[in-house]
This record gives C-alpha cells, structure tokens and sequence, in this order.
C-alpha cells in the first residue's frame, strides 16, 4: 500500500488534521497517531476505495446495492399486496359467512314465524268452531224448550178441540136425532 501524498488514507487523514470533528460525524485528533486515522476512517461512511481496487467497481457495487435495495422494495410491495390481497380474501370470506349466518337466522325466523301463525289460526279455527258448537247447543237447546211449549198447548188445545168437536158433532145429532131418555142407543127410526 503505497503512503505518498495524494494517496487515498493520506487525502484522508489530512482532511482531519488540526481539526476537533469531522464534518460528517466522525472525530479525529489533532495528533497524528496511527489509531486516530483508523477511528477517523472507520466513522467516515464515504470512504474512498481502497487501493488497488478500481473505482468503477466501487461505483457498480454502490449500484447494484441500490438496484438489490430497490428490488428488496419491490419484493417488500410484492409482499405487502398478497398480504392485502390474502386480507381482503379472508374479510370477504368473513363477510360471506356472516351473511349465510343472518340468512340462516332469518329463514329460521320466518319458520317460527309461520309455525306460530299456523298455532295461532288453529286455535282460533278451535275457538270459533267451539264458540260455534256452543250456540248451535245454545240455540237447539231454546228450540227444544219451545217445541216442548208448543206441544204442552197443543195438548191442551186438542183436549179442548176434542171436546169442541164432540160437543158440536153430538150436539148437532141431538138436535136432528132424540136421544132416548131412558136407554143406550139402540132406539127405533
């Protein structure tokens, strides 16, 4: 390695010299020791290339480290996507499952639902149809009494009829036929 005048280390190991800091964070001392130029060397992040090894292999290593960086970051997007895509995927699949649950629930409803408007139109066919039973009884109940009514006076109107009837019958022959006074029937004509 050669130490002349304008070699890299001694460009810079010179820039440091007299000085307290270095403009880009690293120290160095204003003596010249062999340990403060490695301290100055190792903090300072823009190093010259080292001796020996050609300048436009340090530009095209400082290239494809930008390049590897930028495909690290299309890679890292790469990722982010199918990382959002495999959400999306996960809150649709989420979603249709919460949906097929509210169906489900809501068919299950509906069948309650009917089941009890079917038990509430059977009782109500029950209740009408023994409300009905009940003033069929009710009216023929009524009826019965007044056929009964009825036929109590018939009775006693046919009893009285008959004797009308009788009366009249005979009576009228009485006056057309003498009744012999002293026997039955069986008087001469």
């Amino acid at each position: 390695m050669s130490r002349g005048p304008f070699s890299p280390s001694a460009l810079h190991t010179s820039t440091h010299r007299g000085r307290r800091s270095c403009p880009r964070g690293g120290e160095a001392r204003a003596e010249d020791d062999g340990r403060d130029h490695r301290r100055a060397r190792a903090v300072d992040d823009h190093r010259p290339a080292p001796v020996g090894v050609p300048v436009g292999s340090v530009v095209m290593a400082h290239q494809r480290h930008h390049r590897e960086d930028g495909e690290d970051v299309l890679r890292l997007i790469a990722e982010k996507e199918r990382e959002l895509e495999a959400a999306m995927e996960q809150a649709r699949q989420e979603a249709a499952a919460i949906v097929a649950a509210a169906r489900a629930e809501a068919e299950a409803i509906r069948a309650r639902a009917r089941q009890e408007a079917e038990a509430l139109a059977a009782e109500a066919r029950r209740r009408a149809e023994a409300e009905a039973a009940a003033i069929t009884e009710e009216v023929l109940a009524q009826a019965r009494r007044e056929a009964e009514a009825i036929r109590a006076r018939a009775a006693e109107r046919a009893e009285q009829a008959v004797q009308l009837v009788v009366g009249r019958v005979l009576g009228g022959v009485a006056d057309v036929v003498p009744v012999p006074s002293g026997g039955a029937g069986g008087g001469a004509a």
